[in-house]
């Protein structure tokens, strides 16, 4: 015989919080301030070496970043933290003609990405355990040395096969480990050490290859579609991270696999697409010693165009319209974690310009 088990209907749950829940004080520990300023100037030229065309550039980025990070006291006494990066990125990307048809390309750079405000913010404190987790508000940007080796054929007009390999070292990838950190403990009535489960910056680096196909059919239809390989590895295993713990030494968020496909009609006053996108599974963190996947996962999205005017433009765009189920594992598939879906999601919109 199946029985189901005995649950709270959502209804009940939700009548339950409007009576008697109410949020009226702060919970200090669980809020953050972040101020962050960047400044940037670019100095570029065009680039003519014999057969070879391009430019040159490089561009200067100051980043100041103030973090008030969460008060482990009962009133707003945070933990302020403040620094400033001042960062160079040069650039120099070149391309020749190899026949009328054929274009190679290649690209050095060094790029800049910041942390996310989630991972720089936020605090909570176990004052009986010294542990905690949180944000870590010294993170550094995350500084990559890319290069890129790619070739373009334009069999016809409006089609084209590419491929382009690449590979990134990033000094200052952002992973999720342990560290350690002084706040002040209540159930001591004194500064004490914590043991903080918070971002950190490691090394790692990314190289693969993309692959791009996309075919005019004539009459405005065609279609795309294109293949990214990634081999993504930390190299540094910061302390307490997966790469340290468990050897998984995988990217947090980098996919091996991932590919779009997608068909089209355009004509100058109405265009529409449908798009699949796949990525295979990904390491998503980790949760209490254990590495967290994201299992495989596509999903269906879709847009219309149409162009009121030569200013104004009316869109309809769909996401996740196959309302996909999101599904995370610990180690392996017959570890389940967590099922979850976020439903379609319908846009409309009117775009003008001046």
């Amino acid at each position: 015989m199946l029985q189901r088990p005995w649950t709270f209907t959502g209804d009940s749950m939700k009548d339950w919080g409007d009576t008697y829940v109410s949020f009226n004080q702060h919970a200090y520990q669980s809020e953050f301030q972040i101020r962050e300023k960047a400044t940037a100037a670019y100095v570029m030229g065009d680039l003519e070496l014999g057969r070879f065309t391009g430019n040159v550039g490089v561009r200067f980025v100051r980043t100041e970043i103030d973090v008030a990070n969460g008060s482990p006291n009962n009133v707003w006494n945070p933990v302020r933290s403040s620094n400033t990066y001042n960062d160079f990125l040069p650039s120099i990307n070149l391309k020749t003609n190899v026949t009328d048809n054929v274009v190679v390309r290649a690209a050095a750079s060094r790029t800049l990405a910041r942390p996310d405000f989630g991972a720089l913010g936020a605090l909570s404190l176990n004052d009986l355990t010294y542990s905690g987790s949180g944000g870590n508000p010294n993170l550094k940007p995350i500084m990559s040395n890319n290069v890129d080796v790619g070739a373009e054929w334009y069999f016809m007009p409006k089609s084209l096969l590419g491929v382009n390999v690449y590979n990134m070292n990033i000094g200052s990838y952002v992973t999720y480990g342990a560290s350690t950190a002084q706040f002040y403990n209540n159930s001591v009535k004194a500064v004490t050490t914590y043991n903080m489960s918070a971002a950190l910056n490691t090394k790692a680096r990314v190289r693969g290859v993309e692959l791009q196909y996309v075919q005019d059919l004539g009459n405005g239809f065609g279609f795309n579609v294109n293949y990214t390989y990634a081999d993504g590895e930390e190299r540094a295993k910061a302390p307490k991270s997966a790469c340290a713990d468990l050897g998984d030494c995988n990217m947090i968020g980098t996919s091996k696999n991932s590919y779009n496909a997608s068909v089209f009609y355009e004509n100058d006053r109405f265009s529409a697409r449908l798009n699949y996108s796949f990525r295979s599974a990904f390491l998503n963190g980790l949760d209490r010693n254990s590495a967290i996947y994201q299992d495989d996962v596509g999903t269906v999205s879709a847009s219309v165009n149409y162009n009121l005017t030569e200013n104004l433009t009316l869109s309809l765009e769909g996401k996740d319209l196959n309302d996909p189920l999101l599904k995370s594992y610990a180690s392996s598939k017959d570890q389940p974690r967590a099922f979850y879906k976020n439903g379609k999601q319908i846009f409309f919109g009117i775009r003008g310009k001046m």
